[in-house]
């Protein structure tokens, strides 16, 4: 128990409050945002990101709406049409995505897909700030996989 003597009604206590070493990874983290401007490099990529989206949704047609700001992105799974929500379709995705089987410069690997929208039929992707573009890249390799098997089921 807390001692109201101590803590009066209204104030505020916690054991993280005044810790040293989490004092100093905040401190730290503050001077490593300092060295790189986050604000510039995230919409860099993003960028690089959204145009390799919106270069699959060209040669997909069941790719409907792709959008986003800086890293957070989204890619809508449509029927044919490009506008009717396939959640059916979003949903074999993601198991074939599970199954690890897809093979890029020789690797077998998997992709994990988060799904939201009102339809759950949109892909939501929103990448640690520190993603690589060859990393950014693997992840269209792999999503453009995922749309082939999807196409030819």
């Amino acid at each position: 128990m807390i001692n109201p003597k101590i803590f009066p009604p209204g104030s505020t206590h916690s054991t993280f409050a005044s810790n040293p070493l989490g004092t100093a990874v905040g401190l730290e983290m503050f001077k490593m945002t300092n060295e790189v401007d986050y604000g510039a490099m995230v919409m860099a990529k993003g960028k690089f990101f959204l145009e390799g989206l919106r270069d699959l949704q060209k040669r997909f047609p069941i790719i409907g709406d792709v959008d986003g700001l800086g890293l957070a992105l989204r890619c809508e799974i449509c029927g044919p049409d490009g506008f009717t929500p396939d959640k059916a379709t979003l949903d074999y995705m993601v198991e074939e995505g599970m199954k690890g089987d897809m093979v890029v410069d020789g690797r077998k690997l998997g992709l994990i897909l988060d799904v939201g929208g009102y339809y759950k039929n949109v892909i939501t992707l929103a990448p640690s700030l520190e993603i690589s573009y060859p990393e950014i890249e693997l992840g269209l390799k792999l999503l453009e996989q995922l749309l082939v098997r999807a196409t030819n089921r």
